[in-house]
């Protein structure tokens, strides 16, 4: 693992830190594809499954994978 502390960002320009956010912007997304890729793997057909609202109810019914 890098360490982050050895990145000087103080030289820097403006512009070298918006492509420096855009990249890991991409670097966590891509992250977070990949563990939701290795999450949906872990099903099986007929599995039974459940979803989570934005509201915070859970939403249990005969859903199958």
């Amino acid at each position: 693992m890098m360490n982050v502390d050895l990145l000087d960002i103080e030289e820097l320009s403006g512009q070298e830190l918006r492509t420096l956010n855009r990249r890991i912007i991409d670097r966590l997304k891509y992250l977070q594809a990949e563990q939701n890729l290795h999450n949906m793997m872990r099903f099986n057909r007929g599995a039974k499954v459940s979803f989570d609202t934005r509201q915070g109810r859970e939403l249990a019914d005969d859903y199958q994978v």
